[in-house]
């Protein structure tokens, strides 16, 4: 087997990927542990990173060939609807779930973070990863 032959064999194997990035979506949910948490929305800022194989023949400027971020959008702010959440880890996994519903996504990880916990506190959170295992 010459050099040439080996190196094209192994890129038979090679699974090519690119990343749909979400960042900065906030979202209100009801989410919390404590009494003062029940019954409130709090804002949550949630980023998104999604591993999706690329398509075969590339993208080809076409729409139908690449992965929608907009419908991650629209299913985690339709998430938000669904009543309450207590951890913010539940929230990040259902999250990375949903991402994972196109079986063109490999990876996906989330960071959900709570804004208005306190004064000195920037946000608190979790990131999660979930991978599809074929």
């Amino acid at each position: 087997m010459t050099e040439k032959t080996h190196f094209a064999e192994q890129n038979d194997t090679i699974e090519s990927f690119y990343t749909v990035q979400i960042s900065g979506l906030v979202v209100d949910f009801q989410i919390g542990i404590h009494n003062h948490e029940q019954g409130i929305r709090q804002r949550v800022r949630l980023d998104i990173a999604i591993d999706v194989s690329k398509p075969k023949g590339g993208f080809d400027d076409d729409y139908t060939r690449v992965y929608c971020y907009e419908n991650i959008v629209n299913s985690v702010r339709a998430l938000a609807d669904y009543g309450h959440i207590r951890l913010v880890e539940t929230l990040a996994n259902r999250v990375a779930k949903i991402c994972l519903t196109d079986v063109r996504a490999k990876r996906a990880k989330v960071t959900a973070s709570k804004l208005d916990v306190s004064q000195d506190i920037e946000s608190v959170g979790v990131k999660v990863v979930h991978n599809r295992h074929s």
